[in-house]
């Protein structure tokens, strides 16, 4: 069968990946590969070297660890801030934006975002890139079902860089897109349950079409009868709808034309929008096809590592690092062979005096024929060692540490200082600065995270409707019930709020407020609002407490005051006379049915 016009669109964003010439000369898939294989230690690949063995210094997989948790230290959330919205008596403009950051808190928790941000990263780091999909899965219940009536979730998937393909492979603009396509492979069971929902009988057979997926071990899949998988892509597209629509029609003065029943007159018509159409098919056979999704934005969220010129996809950080991994490895391995060969000294003896020679401990070696003044050293000795240069261990030393450098790995940013002999804030500066190179990294995450949040308002707006929110308030969760659809009326500003950085300073902050407290510059409250959930269980129960017990003794003390101050006046002078403590306890007893004499 001849393949479809979108699987022809596909076959043109592989080729244009196969024209594009990385380091070394190497292809793309080749290089993306090779990172994969570094990355995880098979860094001895396509070298076929016999007789030695094969050490690995993996300076790449720590490089790409640093990176990750560097990046990642700071504590990220999604921040709404409305700008221009249209306010009604049952929505006003807080309670959306309360509503949709309670949504999105919640999607972020279930898709364990925290890791999803750190496997992102180590994917970008890999290979240059990676992509969010989310998508709206109508067969899913959300809270485990337990509201009947609701259907729908949003779902969120990782996709590697090899795997999406821009229509407009030179800018690598999200938005400015024709067109985006996704691919995959599946079990051929599932892509054909999943045509039938859409009533599409087209035959869907398995293939082998992994050479173009991420990594050589995509190339291994399980063979049982049933258990088929085919290529699959799905493509977005950036397009056009009519919408109709009403409105009253009005004369020359704005005043409304009524009919002849004397109510106003309503005319349709038709207004264009932009739009998102999804189609996902096989090479030769439709899943489903132009399906209006509603949306104004592609649901996939660009995360390339560092931007390249006229090209979208990002540049892998670890490709120039891969010829000197190689070096250091070959090196040390030689190494490891010349001592293997060579660091024990081998015996050379006279055959004609020595029948047979034994490196057996305290056994004897007899020798024959030896004549009176023969020296013993001429009978038998040993070779001296083949010495190896020491500009050998020198050089892979300094390709060792050079590597480290150049990709920021360094002592202090890896924890490797004494604490000891540094203070607290030289260590900290110093994990600053070796941790500015990844900025720009930084800055990519950071706007990949908002742009999820732009796509979870777009897809709220659209799928949602009337359903129930879980928002939790002053510690406490209850579930509330909300319209969605209210969101397409107001527009919300989506930008990432960072928190503290890393343990470093974390530890350097909990110590100037204990300095703070101890010194009496702040209360107890004061100091338990700046500590975070994480230091003391129940935080924000504990200050409640002690307020409130604050205020119950403010209270005490006040009419205390007053009573005192309706007493004689000899008698407010002895009671004034007392210390403190005795001052209350007295003032006290007088309360509770004491009488003057007893002061």
């Amino acid at each position: 069968m001849d393949t479809l016009r979108e699987w022809d669109l596909y076959e043109a964003g592989k080729k244009y990946n196969g024209q594009i010439q990385c380091i070394n000369n190497s292809s793309y898939y080749d290089l993306t590969d090779a990172l994969i294989d570094f990355v995880n230690g098979n860094q001895w690949r396509n070298l076929e070297i016999t007789g030695m063995r094969k050490p690995v210094f993996n300076i790449m997989a720590k490089a790409l660890r640093f990176w990750v948790s560097s990046i990642t230290a700071n504590n990220t959330k999604i921040d709404l801030e409305p700008l221009e919205y249209s306010q009604t008596e049952q929505t006003p403009e807080m309670d959306i934006v309360d509503f949709a950051s309670s949504e999105i808190a919640n999607l972020f928790e279930k898709f364990k975002m925290d890791n999803r941000i750190r496997e992102a990263l180590s994917k970008a780091g890999t290979i240059g890139d990676v992509a969010a999909h989310l998508y709206f899965n109508p067969d899913k219940k959300p809270y485990g079902g337990a509201f009947h009536d609701i259907e729908g979730e949003i779902c969120f998937e990782l996709v590697n860089g090899t795997n999406v393909f821009f229509g407009n492979a030179n800018n690598p603009n999200v938005d400015a897109q024709p067109y985006i396509i996704i691919s995959g492979r599946d079990m051929v069971e599932n892509l054909k349950k999943e045509a039938a929902k859409y009533q599409n009988q087209e035959e869907i057979e398995q293939d082998s079409d992994y050479n173009y997926e991420a990594g050589r071990e995509s190339e291994i899949e399980v063979d049982a009868d049933g258990y088929g998988k085919a290529t699959y892509i799905i493509v977005y597209r950036k397009t056009t709808a009519k919408e109709k629509k009403q409105r009253l029609v009005s004369d020359e003065l704005g005043n409304p034309v009524l009919d002849e029943t004397g109510m106003p007159q309503i005319e349709e018509y038709e207004e264009e929008r932009q739009t998102i159409t999804v189609t996902k098919c096989v090479k030769n056979a439709y899943i489903y096809k132009d399906v209006d999704t509603g949306l104004t934005h592609y649901p996939v969220a660009w995360l390339p590592w560092d931007r390249q010129e006229s090209q979208y996809h990002g540049k892998p950080p670890l490709a120039e690092a891969m010829e000197t991994q190689i070096f250091i490895n070959l090196m040390f391995a030689m190494i490891m062979f010349h001592l293997s060969m060579t660091a024990f000294p081998k015996a050379v003896y006279d055959a004609d005096k020595i029948s047979n020679w034994t490196n057996k401990i305290a056994e004897a070696i007899p020798v024959k024929d030896l004549n009176s003044g023969d020296n013993i050293r001429n009978i038998a000795g040993y070779l001296e060692p083949g010495q190896m240069s020491s500009q050998i261990v020198q050089v892979i030393q300094l390709a060792y540490d050079m590597t480290k450098d150049l990709l920021g790995v360094n002592e202090a940013a890896l924890g490797e200082v004494n604490p000891e002999e540094a203070s607290g804030r030289a260590i900290i500066a110093t994990i600053t600065q070796s941790t500015i190179p990844l900025e720009n990294t930084k800055a990519n995450m950071y706007e990949w995270i908002e742009d999820i949040g732009i796509i979870l308002l777009d897809m709220m707006s659209n799928y949602y409707g009337y359903r129930p929110i879980v928002v939790e308030k002053d510690g406490e969760r209850s579930v509330q019930w909300f319209d969605f659809s209210t969101l397409k009326n107001i527009w919300l500003n989506v930008r990432v709020d960072v928190g503290t950085t890393n343990v470093w300073s974390d530890q350097a902050r909990k110590q100037s407020l204990d300095n703070l407290f101890t010194e009496g510059k702040i209360d107890i409250i004061q100091y338990l609002e700046r500590l975070d959930d994480s230091d003391i269980p129940d935080r924000q129960g504990l200050i409640d407490d002690i307020k409130k017990t604050m205020t119950d003794q403010q209270f005490i003390h006040g009419m205390m005051q007053k009573y005192v101050m309706s007493l004689p006046l000899e008698i407010q002078q002895e009671l004034t006379s007392l210390k403190s403590e005795e001052f209350e306890k007295q003032v006290r007893s007088m309360m509770e049915g004491g009488t003057e004499s007893e002061v």
